[in-house]
């Protein structure tokens, strides 16, 4: 996206909801964070106590977990590479190589490894986008979150305008539509996924999930 915006692809348009979003998160006149999404560690709350749950990445290496993790697929998920490169710039190598020895359960998605986790095929899942927790946890499913106090990945699903779209005005329209207060509290109250506007309420602090707030974030591709 800031390619794109850097060599002239994207329209120059500031939707007046702009001024609702962190400035950090956006590129002024060319985009801005329509939701986001935060990798975390989950866990089968009938296999696993919370106390015993991993707290920090670091945790996942034990030895205790070997044969027990399933992990989302960097070979088939945008988001997956997102997490595995914050982990590297936090962790070093020695994550994925510490990682390869606890022979760890690889899903193209992120409701693969929340469904694994669920199923009680895998109890610890690793990678998972939190809004996979929420949904699957709401509807009774044996699946909380732990979000690490050290910092957790996030990707932004930025929302932008192609420069030759064929209805500019529409397209403007829609943005406006997509940052207002109605749909961005939609996105977290009906799709559980976190938004960064600035007058909607706090995402919930339920199933070990927390209000964006109260997250340390990691940045992989942003810094």
């Amino acid at each position: 996206m800031i390619r794109w915006a850097e060599e002239g692809h994207l329209l120059n348009y500031d939707s007046p909801e702009t001024g609702h979003f962190p400035r950090e998160f956006r590129m002024p006149g060319y985009w801005v964070p329509q939701k986001v999404l935060l990798n975390t560690i989950a866990y089968n709350t009938g296999m696993v106590k919370p106390a015993e749950a991993p707290q920090h990445w670091a945790d996942l290496m034990d030895p205790r977990w070997k044969d027990k993790i399933v992990m989302l697929d960097a070979r088939a998920s945008g988001s997956g590479v997102h997490f595995v490169y914050a982990m590297r710039k936090l962790l070093g190598k020695e994550f994925a190589a510490r990682m390869a020895t606890q022979n760890v359960m690889l899903k193209r998605s992120g409701g693969d490894v929340a469904n694994t986790v669920v199923a009680g095929e895998r109890p610890i899942g690793v990678g998972i986008q939190e809004y996979y927790v929420y949904s699957r946890a709401k509807k009774g499913g044996p699946i909380a979150a732990v979000l690490p106090d050290e910092g957790v990945p996030m990707t932004i699903y930025a929302l932008c305008i192609p420069k030759n779209g064929p209805d500019l005005e529409a397209a403007k329209r829609y943005v406006d539509f997509a940052l207002g207060q109605e749909a961005q509290t939609l996105w977290q109250e009906k799709f559980a996924t976190p938004v960064l506007r600035d007058d909607v309420p706090p995402y919930p602090r339920e199933f070990g999930l927390r209000p964006l707030t109260d997250v340390k974030i990691i940045f992989s591709a942003l810094n």
